[in-house]
């Protein structure tokens, strides 16, 4: 039987991995290696070129992105295991704690005195602490974590930060620059401080602390001391800077949590960003919290009690394996983990796109030729992307053979097949929700209707009771704007066509981990305000809620 569908890749074995050296790095006045398994988390290693008396190791704080924060943990743990003779006289320089302030980890340590790395990314990905507190949490939770800001500029730069405008003018990013700027005087010092009694004081900071305001004035411009690049050079404290391997990639919605949590800081009430964590929302945050983050850590663990028999996912194998080149299995391991348990952290879409970037340029290849035929899909290849399951490509054989006679299922196929995983994912929504409904309950897929403005009304599912059932593919948090332009065009699916064809009703269908019931109240209270006479017209389920919902328009 001829394949109705094809992807176009195929498998090419994984590249060799580069056979790399130890790199020496100063620490103090003496040189220490950063082994290749150490560099394994290092995507950056740049050292300071100025003449200096003694060395000092600073760390990127790689404030929005999880995998970055566990390549922090990662790194640490090698490093210090290759020189056990440091961690004596190391302690742990935070950013956004106040000056001389110790961190305690005692809250963690109660709740879990060893923490296995599934945890440990699960708590990282709340970004209520960083990569360094989790590994002093896991090895050794007294080493100090010492504080470093004065904490009235720091506030001052927070609330600034947590209240800019979307689009900030040119003044609000100078006077936001100029708070930066003060901070880094306290921060340096205090490292410098810590250089006079201990070989190994480790800052942990963001990289545009190091560098980054002389970018924006220009050094030679600049008539004061800056960043803490200057300060060490006035004093002769040469550095080294790691940056992690990462794929933070910096969008609207991390801005956004950014703000939320800054916001959380500033009222100390943290409960409703919990409650956002638990939701599978979550970025970045600078002032570490041990306490709350034991609180969520209590909250997940209590829900796991609730589940006995449930398993639950491994993202730091996906983790290991992307750091191995191991490309076609970290993208397979993160797609279905992210399929399976779309509310467990650590699966932003950042780092999908990261690894879609790396499988297709490392591993596949299309297939070319003029006048060629695609022959079918490798059926051993993973068909990998945000929240796609290991089953994807089973599930669209058997919905081509299924659904082989309903007008438009062509369609709906290339759809799950595209290379375009938003594409792929939303086709993957649609087969989902037609396994449900059932074929004998389908009339057509994309079925479309002209309208009398000449528009074309395309609904993803129509029913053979007239009903509109379009699926939303949101995989996250949906803004009210958002959930308004689906009613909008839930109302148009309603109107009728130049064939004097119309829907009943129009039900939208989202993801199981969305919340169904807070997006209908919103679809309502829409309604109320705008379209009175179409209340229950338009409702909202999630999948398998979809089939005792169209039972009511019977």
């Amino acid at each position: 039987m001829k394949e109705p569908f094809n992807p176009g890749w195929q498998g090419i074995p994984d590249p060799e991995p580069e056979q790399k050296k130890d790199i020496l790095i100063e620490i103090g006045t003496s040189l220490y290696p950063l082994s290749p398994q150490t560099q394994k988390y290092v995507g950056l290693a740049t050292k300071s070129e100025y003449e200096h008396n003694s060395s000092v190791l600073i760390i990127n704080e790689p404030h929005f992105d999880v995998t970055g924060q566990f390549a922090v943990y990662k790194l640490l743990e090698t490093f210090f295991t290759e020189t056990p003779q440091l961690v004596s006289e190391t302690t742990f320089l935070a950013e956004g704690l106040p000056v001389n302030q110790t961190l305690s980890l005692a809250p963690l340590v109660d709740a879990i005195p060893n923490p296995d790395e599934d945890t440990i990314w699960e708590v990282l990905s709340t970004f209520l602490i960083p990569g360094y507190a989790a590994y002093a949490w896991k090895f050794n939770p007294h080493l100090p974590i010492v504080g470093t800001e004065d904490p009235s500029l720091y506030q001052l730069s927070r609330d600034m930060w947590a209240n800019m405008p979307a689009n900030p003018s040119a003044q609000e990013l100078a006077l936001w620059n100029v708070s930066v700027a003060a901070r880094n005087r306290q921060i340096a010092k205090t490292l410098i401080e810590h250089t006079q009694r201990l070989q190994n004081p480790i800052l942990f900071i963001g990289d545009a602390h190091l560098l980054g305001l002389s970018k924006v004035v220009g050094r030679q411009d600049a008539k004061m001391p800056l960043d803490i690049y200057d300060f060490l050079k006035e004093e002769k404290v040469g550095h080294t800077f790691l940056s992690t391997t990462s794929s933070k990639r910096r969008t609207r919605q991390n801005v956004e949590t950014y703000r939320r949590l800054m916001l959380a800081q500033q009222s100390g009430k943290y409960e409703d960003y919990i409650s956002l964590m638990l939701t599978g929302e979550r970025e970045t945050t600078v002032t570490p919290s041990p306490e709350n983050a034991a609180e969520y850590l209590k909250l997940i663990l209590g829900k796991r009690q609730g589940s006995p028999g449930e398993t639950h996912p491994s993202p730091s194998k996906a983790f290991s394996l992307q750091r191995e080149n191991r490309f076609i299995d970290a993208a397979q391991e993160y797609s279905a983990l992210s399929a399976t348990k779309p509310g467990v952290p650590g699966y932003i879409i950042s780092v999908q796109e990261s690894l879609l970037r790396d499988v297709t340029s490392k591993i596949l290849r299309a297939k070319k030729g003029p006048g060629s035929k695609q022959g079918p899909p490798e059926p051993n290849l993973p068909l990998f992307g945000p929240r796609i399951a290991k089953d994807h490509y089973h599930r669209v054989s058997q919905f081509a053979t299924q659904f082989s006679k309903t007008p438009g299922h062509q369609e709906t196929i290339n759809n799950a097949m595209s290379p375009q995983w938003e594409t792929r994912y939303g086709g993957a929504l649609v087969i989902a929700a037609a396994e449900e409904i059932g074929q004998a309950r389908i009339r057509a897929f994309e079925a479309r209707h002209t309208l009398p403005n000449g528009r074309i009304n395309r609904v993803d599912i129509a029913t053979t009771n007239n009903i509109a059932v379009e699926c939303k593919n949101a995989a996250s948090w949906v803004p009210r704007s958002r959930i308004n332009k689906w009613v909008e065009q839930a109302i148009t699916r309603l109107k009728q066509s130049r064939e004097n064809y119309h829907y009943s009703a129009t039900v939208i269908v989202v993801p199981q981990q969305q919340n169904a019931e807070k997006i209908q109240t919103e679809v309502d209270t829409y309604l109320r305000l705008k379209h009175p006479h179409l209340l229950r017209k338009i409702r909202v389920c999630r999948v398998n809620e979809l089939n005792q919902l169209l039972r009511q328009y019977r």
